[in-house]
């Protein structure tokens, strides 16, 4: 005779499926803010580069250009904090695996704590879509000023 008994389980459900909603829903503040903060970031660096850009709109370069530069710039530096972020977060995880399952027999568990491809996958692609978003936000009221304009501000 066999019987089902899964009340233990059905009872630890509902909570574990409360935190991660609350876990959902810190990673779309996390990503909300992170936006935020990156442009307000990237805005400031723009202002920095007006005079730059003005340079070199007043030498003939190309609009298209100075973006695609601008944006192979920020995607180099995006790509290097991304490698770090995954290396250090597993250096981070395995630390935190031992300590939690400091006193417990590990091999029996058979934990493994690593980031999937999948998740990299979204943290590139959400990274990227910041970024992107981000530039445009920024640079797009530098190129549309007149470099003529933005070359006399800078004088005075």
């Amino acid at each position: 005779e066999l019987t089902k008994s899964d009340m233990l389980f059905r009872q630890m459900k509902q909570p574990l499926e409360q935190v991660m909603q609350v876990v959902s829903l810190m990673l779309y503040l996390t990503l909300g803010t992170s936006a935020i903060v990156i442009t307000l970031l990237l805005c400031m660096w723009m202002r920095g580069r007006k005079k730059e850009i003005a340079v070199y709109i007043s030498l003939g370069k190309n609009k298209c250009s100075i973006l695609s530069q601008l944006l192979l710039e920020s995607f180099l530096v995006f790509a290097f904090s991304s490698v770090s972020a995954v290396v250090i977060g597993n250096i981070l995880a395995e630390k935190l695996k031992g300590v939690l399952f400091a006193g417990k027999s590990i091999s029996t568990l058979a934990i493994e704590i690593s980031p999937h491809l999948s998740d990299i996958g979204m943290l590139i692609m959400s990274g990227a879509m910041i970024l992107f978003i981000g530039i445009g936000i920024s640079v797009i009221p530098v190129l549309r000023t007149n470099p003529k304009d933005t070359l006399s501000d800078m004088e005075g």
